[in-house]
């Protein structure tokens, strides 16, 4: 027995020795850690925290994806490349089968009691019809029941619009779609002459540079490997970032230590990696077609050329379907007198800067427009509709507004659409178009070519 316990007792003092020895060891090394994180904290490389919470909310991951692809795929993760429009958004809750922002699909089975109008345009256009949705289609629809090429018809708005749409991509989805339409809108302006001007791809391409640019990149096996150990090491990054905020609250220096040099070992080799990846991905560029159009006024010349083009041919193919056709240039703060500006427009809704530029390129394309309505072609200038508005309508440098503007806008348009297929000459005579040239279908029958 005496042997037993002697035993036993000599486990239990080794045991207490070696806890002894691991508790000693564990407070010499956090000693020596509190040691390097107070009086020597340069001594081990740390990640940064205000990195670390940008790993962690997933803004490092945006930017690396934008600095290999050239876009931001996480801004456009719900954009879809198309065939023909360029893009759509992807089909979801609020998206039907076609990209479009509608609660029904494409082709539309119209009732025989319907009248439908589609319409068309970019944001704007956008903002209009969701607006219009969300009040069952008034103001618009109460004007156009009114219609007597309505008559006892219900009137239902579909949107066909996208956020930078512009010709020729309207005029394509109009013509996919045209024959399941009573009636047309289109409103636009601000896109042709804006996203023409973003990089060096031709006029005509759709506007969602994005899309273009990633497309301009192909991407071989070393590349794709590249790529993956980058994504590998930005996961990895990301977990230990997570770790490293969490053990700021814990009471272990070496603990801090040990995940904060690892997150920095991890972002060096990151960057490393984006370094030559990026690098490697710019030698490997397609070659695209082109722009052949270099200075400004060369540029917008080419842009409202496009603009009046395809809004001719628009206006054809619905004239040649007996569909009535409108066209409404947006309203837009950078035309010279369109409205006062209220005190928070002129801080938020205007670039001081790019206002005299905005201007003359607006002031060709209404050029344009004027040539098109001298034609007897339902175009319209709203540019000025909130001239005398002294409210805060616009929101951004860009060209949108709030509901009280698109609730002006919807009455604009509705107002127009009424004076114009009820004057004295018939609905019919609206539909057949221009006056001059009718036998000719070809855009060079209409005047407006260049700039004046």
């Amino acid at each position: 027995m005496a042997v037993g316990h002697g035993i036993a007792t000599t486990k239990k003092r080794m045991m207490i020795f070696a806890l002894t020895t691991v508790i000693v060891g564990l407070v010499l090394i956090e000693g020596f850690s509190a040691i390097i994180w107070y009086v020597l904290p340069h001594s081990v490389p740390q990640a940064d925290g205000e990195l670390l919470q940008e790993l962690v909310t997933g803004a490092v991951e945006k930017r690396v994806v934008r600095q290999q692809t050239r876009i931001d795929l996480h801004a456009w993760s719900d954009i879809l490349p198309h065939p023909y429009f360029g893009y759509v958004e992807a089909p979801g809750a609020n998206v039907n089968n076609y990209g479009f922002e509608e609660q029904v699909d494409y082709p539309y089975q119209k009732a025989p009691d319907e009248f439908v109008v589609g319409l068309l345009g970019g944001s704007v256009g956008m903002h209009l019809a969701n607006y219009l949705h969300r009040l069952d289609g008034a103001p618009l629809k109460a004007q156009l029941e009114l219609l007597p090429l309505v008559g006892d018809r219900k009137v239902r708005i579909l949107q066909f619009c996208q956020g930078g749409y512009k010709e020729p991509q309207q005029f394509i989805v109009l013509s996919y779609f045209l024959e399941m339409l009573d009636l047309v809108v289109v409103v636009d302006g601000h896109n042709e002459l804006t996203s023409a001007m973003r990089d060096d791809s031709p006029i005509e391409y759709p506007s969602f540079i994005a899309l273009y640019s990633f497309f301009k990149h192909y991407f071989d096996k070393e590349q794709m490997l590249e790529l993956g150990t980058l994504a590998m090491v930005l996961e990895l990054e990301h977990r230990v970032a997570a770790l490293a905020l969490r053990a700021e609250t814990w009471p272990s220096f070496t603990v801090r230590l040990v995940l904060g040099r690892l997150a920095h070992a991890l972002t060096t080799q990151r960057k490393e990696l984006a370094m030559y990846t990026e690098r490697d991905t710019l030698k490997r560029e397609l070659v695209l077609p082109g722009r052949t159009e270099h200075d400004e006024r060369a540029i917008t010349s080419r842009a409202v050329e496009v603009w009046r083009k395809y809004t001719i041919l628009s206006h054809l193919i619905a004239q040649h379907k007996g569909i009535p056709i409108f066209t409404f240039l947006q309203p837009n703060q950078y035309v010279e007198g369109s409205k006062p500006l209220s005190p928070e427009e002129d801080t938020e809704a205007i670039d001081p800067n790019a206002k005299p530029i905005w201007a003359e390129r607006w002031r060709h394309l209404l050029g344009a427009a004027a040539d098109l309505r001298a034609t007897e072609l339902q175009v319209y200038d709203l540019t000025k509709l909130f001239a005398e508005e002294r409210r805060t309508l616009y929101y951004d440098k860009c060209c949108h507004f709030n509901e009280i503007g698109l609730d002006l806008l919807s009455r604009a348009i509705g107002q127009q659409i009424f004076q114009a297929l009820t004057r004295n000459r018939s609905a019919a005579e609206v539909v057949r178009g221009p006056r001059a040239n009718r036998g000719d279908t070809s855009c060079d029958a209409l005047p407006g070519h260049g700039l004046p």
